[in-house]
């Protein structure tokens, strides 16, 4: 008795590899590598918070194999939150 298994009967395919920035965006370069993130949570009283966030995002260059476009980003971000519970 013979067993069947359509998939060994498919034509063998190949496919393709494309590399991280065939397909890169210049206006919103997903680039990121390294990234640094520091954050306190601080009690002021019992009844209140005073919250502090930083993160560095290391500048990256990527060059678009589709258009040939170069792009770099370097990305700072802070936030600084105070909160009252009641």
């Amino acid at each position: 008795m013979e067993t069947y298994h359509p998939a060994a009967n498919w034509p063998k395919q190949t496919l393709a590899v494309f590399s991280q920035d065939t397909y890169l965006h210049a206006l919103f370069p997903a680039i990121f590598k390294n990234q640094i993130t520091v954050g306190s949570d601080n009690a002021i009283a019992k009844n209140s918070n005073l919250d502090l966030a930083f993160s560095y995002a290391a500048k990256e260059t990527a060059t678009s194999g589709v258009t040939g476009i170069a792009t770099s980003h370097e990305q700072y971000n802070g936030r600084l939150v105070y909160s009252t519970h009641y």
